[in-house]
């Protein structure tokens, strides 16, 4: 009897600890991962069909449509059928890299294409001489020219005139400006630097150039050049032969434009401005 009891124990404690043991291998499967969804296909842009859009444009048979510019000038798009008639001239539309795309890329590839043999064609800055950027510095002196004057402000007309004939005198702009506030007279000066758009009121830039009396609001001023700046030629050099070319380039384009116009015959007709 005892040895049947001692039995029944020990199967009950190899019992329990099998169980306690299978109990964290449970809790040690991993949850299997759900399951990968394919991604949402993206819904096709609506396209507005041709009869019900506004045409702004013709560039011999081809089409533009005032939904097509999408905040871009009419010229642009002009500019581009332009340069695609060109590149068919050309037979760009022939490479083995066009040839190899869908059918919808090719004329994007093909226009990108003729761009990109254009700028490779075009003048750089490198090829600007110092006396070209000289010159240019030279005729165009007054955008590179800071101008600080001094302004007496007069509250009317007649005041205004007496101040700029001893002003024109030779007279101190500082100490004519203090007799008259000594004298009761509501005249001030002050100092600020001038406005390109200013510029020219004045017959040269030189230090003492004396403007004639200008309405300032319901004020009289006048003001004479105290200072002259120009920024130096070596420093802004760089920034002189960028300019060049950008100007250079653009009158280059200009006349490609036209003359690819000539060679295929283009015919534009402008219907709505865009």
């Amino acid at each position: 009897m005892k040895k049947l009891v001692v039995i029944l124990v020990v199967l009950i404690l190899s019992v329990a600890g099998c169980s306690k043991e299978e109990e964290p291998k449970k809790a040690e499967t991993k949850k299997a991962p759900p399951p990968i969804q394919a991604p949402a296909k993206k819904k096709p842009r609506y396209e507005i069909p041709e009869s019900e859009k506004t045409l702004v444009a013709r560039v011999n048979n081809t089409p533009i449509y005032k939904e097509d510019l999408r905040g871009r000038r009419l010229q642009e798009l002009i500019n581009e059928e332009i340069l695609y008639f060109e590149a068919l001239r050309r037979g760009i539309d022939k490479k083995p890299k066009i040839t190899k795309q869908p059918e919808e890329k090719r004329k994007n590839l093909i226009i990108m294409t003729i761009k990109s043999d254009i700028m490779r064609a075009l003048p750089k800055p490198s090829q600007i001489t110092d006396e070209e950027a000289r010159k240019y510095y030279n005729d165009n002196i007054k955008k590179f020219t800071t101008v600080i004057v001094k302004r007496i402000i007069a509250p009317d007309k007649a005041l205004a005139e007496e101040i700029h004939k001893k002003v024109a005198a030779g007279g101190d702009f500082e100490k004519i400006a203090s007799e008259y506030a000594t004298a009761g007279k509501q005249v001030t000066v002050n100092q600020k630097s001038l406005r390109k758009s200013d510029k020219d009121i004045f017959n040269k830039l030189e230090v003492g150039s004396l403007s004639d009396i200008r309405e300032s609001g319901d004020k009289f001023e006048i003001l004479q050049i105290s200072e002259i700046r120009k920024m130096p030629y070596k420093k802004i050099k760089r920034a002189l032969l960028h300019t060049i070319t950008a100007q250079k380039n653009q009158v280059i384009v200009k006349e490609m434009m036209e003359q690819f116009k000539k060679d295929n015959n283009i015919n534009i007709e402008i219907i709505e401005e865009g």
